[in-house]
């Protein structure tokens, strides 16, 4: 069986000793037409918050940052716009909108 090129590259990047990290892909886009994928955080202008995206119990949600409170309209994450994520920026997950 072949491997698939992410698979290849995620096999070098161990062998190499860096950290990996697999986000999961919600198969949303964001208004920008980047892919929203777990961990992500996005930006909605409009009203001035920001989601951290999570998965939880088999659905994607966004879990407000400032506030505590978690939203489940996943249509709505497309008006948002990621702004980084937080295993490369830890410091987004305290975000201040």
């Amino acid at each position: 069986k072949t491997k698939s090129a992410f698979w290849l590259d995620i096999e070098k990047r161990i062998e190499g000793g860096n950290v990996v990290t697999v986000m999961l892909f919600t198969g949303l886009l964001d208004k920008n037409g980047k892919e929203i994928c777990e961990g992500d955080v996005l930006h909605f202008y409009l009203i001035h918050r920001s989601y951290r995206i999570e998965f939880e119990n088999g659905a994607f949600l966004g879990a407000e940052i400032r506030r505590g409170e978690t939203v489940r309209h996943h249509d709505r994450f497309r008006e948002g716009r990621i702004i980084g994520n937080i295993f490369e920026h830890p410091e987004l997950k305290e975000v201040k909108g």
